[in-house]
């Protein structure tokens, strides 16, 4: 119902003004901020050309790895409802809320203590670590699951702080630890720009490719399936990508 649409937009339109107007009276980074998360300045073309080359492996993969995660993510929260009805809570129509709720606490917290760390170094290891162990988490859970020893509404509440433990740093912590570790000149916008149009192109990739190629599953089937995928996928692609940006980080700072 329209009604519903623009009374949702008024609940949260007060909090974003208020939240727009206190970001707004930020000051600008000081010798103190400069000194723990490097100067930092707006990236021209040639910038942008050198990040990507100096570090196109790992962020490559970094990118490869966040295209499954967004397409994962999306079609959880797409076809939560579904999957939920196959897994037997059709009856139970706040199901998908409680479920997220937990989900939200499960992955506020550690992010948040991730902002504790002073050090960029440890700071950058403690923000893939935690990336790694929420990837294979989602196989594990699903394993737990298929042979009985977790419930369907436990492993949805897993995956779901498993996914977002592996996707949220991107646009947060990930790629601003890594700028202060290596001190390149630059943004973590650019970087997260790129991640963000990769991920949603492979987002509608994936869709098109249950419906088109694999109609015949359902999506529990599917989901299982992709989140075997994903798990061990994403979790190689960040090992490797995490080793190569925290050696290129010790050998700048021991040159140093």
């Amino acid at each position: 119902m329209p009604e519903l649409g623009f009374l949702s937009l008024l609940i949260f339109l007060l909090p974003f003004v208020i939240s727009a107007l206190l970001l707004d009276q930020l000051p600008d980074p000081d010798d103190g901020d400069e000194s723990e998360r490097t100067h930092r300045e707006p990236m021209d073309r040639a910038h942008r050309i050198s990040f990507l080359k100096r570090f196109l492996v790992p962020l490559a993969m970094l990118f490869f790895a966040y295209i499954f995660l967004t397409a994962y993510r999306d079609f959880r929260d797409n076809y939560g409802v579904e999957i939920f009805t196959e897994l037997g809570y059709g009856e139970k129509p706040g199901i998908f809320s409680m479920s997220e709720i937990c989900v939200a606490f499960g992955v506020l917290v550690p992010l948040a203590l991730l902002f504790l760390i002073r050090d960029n170094f440890i700071g950058l290891l403690a923000a893939f670590s935690l990336m790694l162990f929420g990837a294979l988490s989602l196989g594990v859970s699903t394993l737990l699951h298929v042979r009985g020893a977790i419930s369907g509404l436990s492993w949805m509440i897993l995956v779901g702080i498993g996914s977002y433990l592996a996707y949220v740093p991107y646009g947060t912590i990930l790629f601003d630890r890594m700028i202060a570790q290596t001190q390149v000149i630059g943004t973590a916008v650019f970087a997260i720009y790129v991640a963000d149009a990769l991920g949603y192109t492979g987002s509608v990739a994936v869709l098109l490719f249950k419906d088109l190629v694999v109609g015949d599953a359902t999506r529990l089937d599917f989901f299982r399936s992709f989140t075997y995928l994903l798990s061990f996928g994403s979790a190689g692609l960040i090992l490797v990508s995490a080793a190569l940006i925290l050696r290129g980080g010790m050998t700048r700072d021991r040159s140093a």
